[in-house]
């Protein structure tokens, strides 16, 4: 089990000390709460936090409450993951903690088996969020990177077809001119233009959106709905999701075409919407492992012919 940080909270300084004996010597950092109340204000003032072990019945702020705050602050992350450890029994009330996203419900008395396993799962479970926040940062850094070289292998090619066809080497410009008309600063330099540059950069760029329409065309989803996939995926780096209407605003397309585009994406299973945690009214939309996979693979398609 990779240690981690996790927050006991109970009323009853005893259930934390026995929770604190059983995780104690696996390595964690333990911290305690006596209330729903002061646990926020710990999870506020500590991010290293990964796992929150609660009791449901407490005065001032009981679990529920607790699970239905963090719900709103975390807004769908997997950042942290909720335990259930309760004296309470009954069907009904296991229902209800996972119903407020636990990992588990341990009863009391606690059995160290049935705990440890729960925070192991819960462990897992982080280590699963964190990879794939990791994979969403690199996708969008690697995509970020080929619409940089499409756009200057666009610029390129338009400045050269103005100057009409060369004759051998001598009529095309010099690279450092092209440079410095396409140049701008913070980018990576702009590509080196010559007949190599001709005969290879912009045949691949042509045979590359002809692989990433074809992919999306295999999907049955339209490839200006990328723009949305992107959107949603730097959303979720955030941790977040994107409401619906923030998306058909920011697709730049007219609101029924965005429409329809979200919707066939919802329907292959790209997309998933969910309940907006700070506003039950409206929804939100996240990326789907099943989107991700999708996503990847168009940037690796982009980055191996950007390679070419």
């Amino acid at each position: 089990m990779q240690p981690c940080v996790i927050l006991l909270v109970d009323d009853d300084r005893q259930a934390l000390s026995e929770l604190s004996e059983i995780l104690g010597p696996y390595g964690h950092r333990l911290l305690t709460a006596a209330s729903g109340a002061q646990a926020l204000r710990q999870i506020d003032h500590d991010g290293s936090i990964a796992i929150v072990v609660s009791d449901i019945a407490m005065p001032d702020m009981g679990g529920f409450e607790l699970a239905r705050s963090l719900e709103r602050r975390l807004q769908g992350s997997d950042s942290l993951q909720l335990i259930f450890c309760s004296g309470l029994s009954g069907s009904q009330i296991v229902l209800d903690a996972l119903r407020h996203n636990a990992v588990d419900f341990v009863g009391k008395p606690v059995d160290k088996t049935v705990l440890l396993g729960a925070v192991n799962r819960a462990a897992r479970r982080i280590a699963t969020a964190r990879r794939r926040h990791e994979n969403l940062q690199e996708m969008i850094g690697q995509f970020r990177a080929m619409e940089n070289l499409s756009r200057r292998i666009a610029g390129t090619a338009m400045k050269l077809d103005r100057m009409g066809p060369p004759e051998g080497d001598a009529g095309l410009p010099e690279p450092a001119s092209i440079d410095a008309e396409l140049g701008q600063a913070g980018e990576t330099p702009p590509l080196s233009v010559g007949n190599t540059w001709l005969s290879t950069k912009i045949e691949m760029w042509i045979r590359v959106y002809g692989l990433v329409d074809g992919h999306f065309a295999k999907h049955g989803v339209e490839v200006d709905s990328w723009p949305i996939i992107l959107e949603v995926m730097r959303a979720a780096v955030r941790r977040q999701g994107v409401p619906v209407t923030n998306l058909t605003i920011s697709s730049s397309m007219p609101q029924t075409t965005a429409l329809r585009r979200i919707d066939r994406l919802l329907k292959v299973g790209f997309l998933a919407k969910r309940d907006d945690p700070t506003d039950r009214r409206r929804s939100i939309l996240v990326l789907t492992e099943l989107g991700e996979r999708f996503a990847k693979e168009i940037v690796e398609k982009l980055a191996a012919a950007g390679a070419g």
